[in-house]
């Protein structure tokens, strides 16, 4: 995924883990990787043909897709994931108040960017396909973890932002290897369930890996 699809050395990593296992890497497109989520979600969920929004924040990306059927309509990628906004917006994952209400506005111009972001009508199921929204909804304790509001989430930033990064894996759900970045997730998931006008998200534990799977097993199709 983004990790070796951004990395400028990713042809050496790719060739000397083939010249150690035998095994060459192949890399997932951007939108492959959003396309995949949706797979795995829309046969999880058993929603029919539902219109269903599936959000996915992953360290380098962030990835949106929506449809109707087996596969999307509309897939998005984009360059807003928590590791990466840790790194441009919020350097060693703290900041001042002054600086998250700017990191939240700056989130926000960039989301309003993109073209054709799908927005949550009455009626689409809203599904959370990672790491980081399952920890958020743990952190908020909404629904025993399985959902999200967008109060609950706004709660946890604040709580993050509060809290110095040595103490956050002491938090409900924040794992440490995850917590210098675990602020910048708290503020792209509010970020991105405003621009989608989610009040609120399903956890959803399934995500890119467990589509590939179902493709590969030919279980894609409910």
């Amino acid at each position: 995924t983004s990790v070796i699809r951004d990395a400028p050395n990713r042809e050496e990593i790719i060739a000397r883990v083939a010249a150690t296992t035998g095994t060459r890497l192949r890399v997932l497109p951007a939108l492959e990787e959003a396309r995949l989520a949706y797979v795995a979600a829309r046969r999880w969920s058993g929603a029919g043909d539902r219109p269903l929004l599936v959000l996915d924040i992953g360290g380098g990306t962030v990835e949106i897709a929506y449809g109707t059927g087996h596969q999307p309509m509309l897939a998005m990628c984009l360059p807003l994931g928590a590791r990466q906004v840790t790194r441009r917006w919020l350097p060693e994952g703290a900041a001042p108040a002054h600086r998250l209400r700017q990191v939240r506005e700056d989130l926000r111009r960039a989301l309003a960017e993109p073209p054709g972001l799908p927005a949550a009508a009455p009626g689409t199921r809203v599904l959370a396909c990672s790491k980081t929204f399952a920890q958020l909804a743990r952190l908020a304790r909404t629904g025993d973890g399985t959902r999200l509001d967008l109060p609950g989430l706004r709660a946890s930033a604040d709580l993050l932002a509060a809290t110095e990064v040595s103490r956050r894996g002491e938090l409900p759900g924040i794992s440490r290897h995850r917590a210098e970045q675990s602020l910048a997730g708290a503020l792209v998931a509010e970020a991105l369930m405003d621009a989608c006008q989610a009040r609120e998200v399903e956890i959803c534990p399934w995500s890119t890996r467990e589509g590939l799977l179902l493709e590969h097993l030919g279980l894609h199709h409910p």
